[in-house]
C-alpha cells in the first residue's frame, strides 16, 4: 500500500505523542487542515455495509484547533478511530530520484545529503518519506522513487494535537495519493485513468493504472479563469483548447515514459459542471471517455454529497478511502 507513513513508532519518536487510545475498525477517519480550520470526514463500516457518514467543515483558529477538533470526535464517537491527516499541496514537496543504491536503515541519512539544499528550510527540520514509480514497460528500466518532505516543525504540532482528540493518528498522506484513491474507484480494466481536478485557483492531472499513481502534473488552469472567460464564447473556446492540448501533452508524456497506452478515461472534478460541461468537450476533443465526476454513483454514503461539498473536499473523501481499498505492489 503506497502511502506516506508516518506510524506510531515514528510520531513517538519524534513528535513524543502518547498514543494510548485503543484502535477500533469500524471507522476511518481522514483530516485536512489549514491556517482557517479543518475538514474531517469519516467511513463507517459494519458487517452489513461501508458508508461515508459524514463530512464536517470546521472554521476556527489554530489556537482553537484541538479543542473543535475534540468536540467533533466526541460528537461522533470517534474515539480511536484510526485517521489519516491528508496535507494540502503548500504543506509539502515532491522530488523524483533515482533509486538510491543503499540499505533501508541507510536511506534517510543517504537522501538527507542528496537534497539538503532544495528545501526551503533546514535539513534537519525535514521528514522524509518516499514510494517507489512503477517502472517503464522496457526491458531494464530505471528504478525511480517520489521523495515527499515537509516541515517537521510545522508537522509535529498539529500531529500531536490530533492524536490528543482522541483520534489515533496512524499515518499521513498527500494530495496526489488521496485523489489515486478516488480514481480507484473507477477502475474497472487494466487501462489508465486520469483524472483532472479543476480547482479554484490551481488544476491538477494525475494518472493512475491498476489503483498504482504514475504521474501528476499542475496546470495553469483554473476555475476563477473559466469564469472569467465565460462571459466571451470565442474566451471559452480558446481556453479549453489550451486545456485540451494541455492535457493532451500530459498523455503524451505518460506514454513515452511508461509506454503504456494513453488513459481512456478522463475524470473530470470542477464546479463548472453546471454551466459548461469540460468532461463532454474532453471528450469530443480527445476522443476518449470522459465523465464529470460524480462520486454518489460510486461511493455509498448516508447522506448524498452536493456537489459543491465533494469539488470542495475531494482529496479528504480519497484520504478516508486508504483504509479500504487494496493497492498492487510494483515491488
Amino acid at each position: 500500500m503506497y502511502s506516506i507513513n508516518y506510524l506510531k513508532e515514528k510520531f513517538e519518536k519524534i513528535a513524543k505523542i502518547s498514543l494510548i487510545n485503543p484502535a477500533r475498525d469500524d471507522a476511518f477517519c481522514s483530516i485536512g487542515v489549514t491556517t482557517t480550520g479543518f475538514t474531517l470526514a469519516c467511513l463507517r463500516k459494519d458487517k452489513t455495509k461501508t458508508e461515508l457518514d459524514f463530512i464536517e467543515n470546521v472554521v476556527c483558529s489554530p489556537s482553537t484547533f484541538m479543542m473543535e477538533l475534540w468536540g467533533i470526535v466526541k460528537k461522533h464517537n470517534l474515539d480511536g478511530v484510526n485517521c489519516s491527516w491528508v496535507l494540502n499541496p503548500s504543506q509539502y514537496q515532491m522530488l523524483i530520484y533515482d533509486e538510491l543504491p543503499v540499505k533501508e536503515e541507510e536511506f534517510q541519512s543517504a537522501i538527507r545529503w542528496q537534497i539538503r539544499k532544495l528545501l526551503p528550510y533546514p535539513i534537519d527540520d525535514a521528514l522524509i518519506d518516499s514510494f517507489p514509480i512503477p517502472p517503464a514497460q522496457i526491458s531494464n528500466p530505471k528504478k525511480m522513487i517520489m521523495i515527499v518532505t515537509a516541515q517537521a516543525s510545522y508537522i509535529q504540532p498539529i500531529a500531536s494535537q490530533i492524536s490528543e482528540s482522541g483520534l489515533n493518528l496512524s499515518s499521513i498522506d498527500i494530495q496526489e495519493l488521496a485523489l489515486r484513491n478516488i480514481n480507484s474507484l473507477y477502475e474497472k480494466d487494466d487501462g489508465s485513468t486520469a483524472l483532472l481536478y479543476l480547482q479554484e485557483e490551481a488544476s491538477q492531472l494525475i494518472i493512475t493504472r491498476q489503483k498504482l499513481f504514475y504521474f501528476s502534473r499542475h496546470l495553469d488552469w483554473n476555475f476563477n479563469s473559466l469564469t472569467q472567460a465565460s462571459v466571451n464564447q470565442e474566451n471559452v473556446a480558446t481556453y479549453l483548447d489550451k486545456l485540451a492540448l494541455e492535457v493532451q501533452r500530459s498523455f503524451d508524456y505518460f506514454q513515452s515514459q511508461w509506454r503504456y497506452p494513453a488513459p481512456t478515461k478522463v475524470l473530470v472534478a470542477s464546479l463548472s459542471a453546471d454551466v459548461l460541461d469540460i468532461a463532454s468537450y474532453l471528450a469530443q476533443r480527445l476522443r476518449l471517455q470522459a465523465l464529470n465526476l460524480n462520486l454518489h454513483e460510486v461511493l455509498p454514503a448516508k447522506h448524498k454529497l452536493s456537489r459543491s461539498l465533494e469539488f470542495q473536499h475531494l482529496s479528504i473523501i480519497g484520504g478516508v478511502l486508504r483504509d479500504e481499498l487494496e493497492y498492487v505492489s510494483t515491488n
